[in-house]
């Protein structure tokens, strides 16, 4: 996901604004490579074409709990550039009961994520296994002020968390991103430890998944960990979670819920890190779930967030029934689809 795609990050942004007449309006809509473009669309009372859904109230069916979004810096310092009454305008309508989206749930990353200003964890000092140096100073400036803002509208909010990447000195690469790319500082010999030896040969049996979607998925799922797993390492991350939902609690903030990895399929060059089936049993089961139990018991561990349509790789992780034991349920992203009924 690239920074540039969206200065306003709430989502996809598509706007019906000014009403010219009773029949025409001013539609905008924003892409990629063609952002805010106008133009005029003719309202009609019936439609030429057949609806592809149609609603009439009678039907049955399992409405959503939650409706969500992530707080990150970029979406915080996009709100910035606009007036107080802007803003307040656009909180409203976001995060109020009567508003237009009415908002209920957030997403708040562990540390950077691919919105943030920089890349930054909340404890940068090696070896600080008893997370002596921990800290949400970088929090304080953005992403609290930001949730804060949005509970003026809605002081009910739910939230949970998830990390784009572990503290860096927790990787085997040493930094925040997985490839190497001309937008960080990684060397392109260091993607062999994605891969190992196979060298990130094609996977066939990915292929044959992948078909025409070839650039979604990796060509080939990774062969090792990049979160160390060194029992010391793992405890200290699980502890690191742990000191996190403290940190936000004392700030006004209860998180309710806990996923090990934000897109763990996703191999990016911005922060983030890769899991193998093994490396994620070990974690959620050994050391993740046993310490949210002891510290946190009231926070529910999820397993995710899947982004694959390798539905073998999560079966394998499923298989494993005192992990299934730990866990309340399940995250996807859109990529997730494939591997859904």
């Amino acid at each position: 996901m690239k920074k540039n795609k969206f200065l306003f990050c709430i989502g996809l942004l598509l706007t019906v604004a000014t009403i010219v007449n009773a029949q025409s309006v001013t539609w905008i809509s924003s892409t990629e490579g063609n952002v805010w473009q106008k133009s005029k669309v003719k309202l009609q009372s019936k439609s030429e074409q057949n609806p592809v859904l149609q609603v009439d109230g009678t039907e049955n069916g399992v409405a959503f709990k939650n409706w969500g979004t992530t707080f990150n810096e970029l979406c915080w310092d996009a709100l910035g550039l606009l007036t107080r009454t802007e803003q307040d305008e656009i909180l409203y309508n976001i995060f109020s009961p009567q508003g237009d989206l009415r908002i209920t749930r957030g997403r708040i990353s562990m540390g950077a994520n691919d919105y943030a200003r920089s890349w930054y964890s909340c404890d940068e000092v090696e070896g600080d296994f008893e997370l002596r140096y921990f800290n949400i100073n970088r929090d304080k400036q953005t992403i609290i002020p930001f949730i804060r803002a949005a509970q003026k509208y809605n002081p009910n909010l739910t939230f949970w968390i998830s990390p784009w990447c572990p503290p860096s000195w927790m990787k085997i690469n040493g930094d925040y991103p997985v490839l190497s790319s001309p937008f960080n500082s990684l060397s392109e010999k260091q993607n062999y430890l994605l891969y190992g030896a196979t060298g990130g040969q094609v996977d066939e049996n990915e292929m044959k998944l992948t078909g025409a979607r070839d650039g979604v998925f990796p060509r080939q799922l990774a062969t090792t960990d990049f979160m160390i797993q060194d029992p010391r390492y793992l405890q200290t991350y699980a502890d690191y979670f742990c000191r996190f939902i403290d940190a936000y609690k004392e700030q006004g903030i209860p998180i309710d819920m806990v996923m090990y990895q934000n897109e763990a399929y996703s191999y990016t060059p911005y922060p983030g890190c890769a899991w193998t089936a093994t490396g994620t049993i070990r974690f959620n089961k050994e050391y993740l779930a046993p310490t949210l139990r002891q510290m946190h018991p009231e926070v529910k561990l999820y397993l995710g967030t899947f982004n694959t349509n390798r539905q073998d790789h999560v079966e394998t992780i499923l298989a494993d029934t005192a992990l299934c034991n730990c866990i309340r349920g399940m995250g996807f992203q859109w990529e997730g689809r494939e591997i859904l009924p």
